[in-house]
């Protein structure tokens, strides 16, 4: 009897979930993206300016330049809610 009042505990206990729910809020990519550069493998913000690295660009802004797996940084400012390039 008492295994199954602490099943039925339990049970209850973990069918409630207290994790956060997250939206999206903004989609930001990158102006040259490109499949498979890994856009977004590292990000850090500090006030209204956010760095974005793609581990795995291979073309410089222009395109002309390749490398491979060179890798870049994005850097994003906040404009009044809108991140821009």
């Amino acid at each position: 009897m008492k295994t199954k009042i602490l099943t039925l505990i339990l049970s209850l206990l973990t069918s409630f979930s207290f994790g956060q729910n997250w939206n999206e809020m903004i989609k930001a990519v990158a102006a040259d993206r490109g499949a498979y550069d890994q856009f977004g493998g590292s990000v850090a913000i500090s006030g209204d300016y956010a760095i974005v690295g793609a581990w795995q660009e291979n073309e410089d802004a222009s395109g002309a330049n390749t490398l491979i797996s060179a890798g870049a940084a994005y850097i994003f400012k906040n404009n009044a809610g809108t991140w821009t390039q």
